[in-house]
């Protein structure tokens, strides 16, 4: 074969391979039809009393809990983006650029912990922050990785003892 028909059999098969990725992305995403859509900001009065001042990082992924490689892709859970993280006693607040923001109420977050990675995203150290939470009947890991990686750990203590205060957290005053 000469290289001008490799190289147009090349260019022929790359809009096909983008047109397959595609479909494959709006399947998954009919698959995950129980994930609820987030709220994209906070209810009207805000965050309430600080629990975490904002946290600049990347909003890694979100993915079905405990199954680090199957992402979510509905709702905007998809992509990658910058973030900043905020967090209160009602509830944690994922503000995205280029994507669309996510505030998790403070009663639906179930667990904090830390990981080397998931889609999207592995590393060697420990250095993001693993949000799980419901959305409808799903149970979702969301992973930040801090822009200074080392503040995780801080991170995952004071959302962690937002958990802790459990459901309803924001009416009991949970962070003050």
């Amino acid at each position: 074969m000469s290289e001008w028909a490799a190289g147009a059999l090349v260019l022929a098969a790359v809009p096909v391979l983008w047109g397959l990725m595609y479909l494959g992305w709006r399947a998954r995403g009919r698959r995950q039809r129980d994930v609820a859509a987030p709220a994209a900001a906070p209810p009207e009065g805000g965050l309430g009393a600080s629990v975490l001042p904002p946290v600049a990082g990347v909003y890694v992924s979100t993915v079905r809990r405990g199954d680090r490689l199957d992402r979510v892709v509905v709702h905007g859970l998809g992509p990658r983006s910058a973030v900043v993280l905020e967090a209160g006693e009602r509830g944690v607040w994922l503000r995205r650029s280029g994507a669309r923001d996510v505030f998790v109420p403070a009663p639906d977050l179930l667990a904090v912990g830390r990981s080397r990675g998931q889609a999207g995203k592995f590393t060697v150290e420990e250095g993001m922050v693993v949000l799980t939470w419901r959305s409808g009947s799903a149970e979702l890991d969301t992973a930040v990785r801090p822009r200074e990686w080392a503040r995780a750990g801080e991170v995952e203590r004071r959302l962690a003892a937002l958990v802790a205060a459990g459901p309803g957290a924001g009416a009991r005053g949970a962070g003050s």
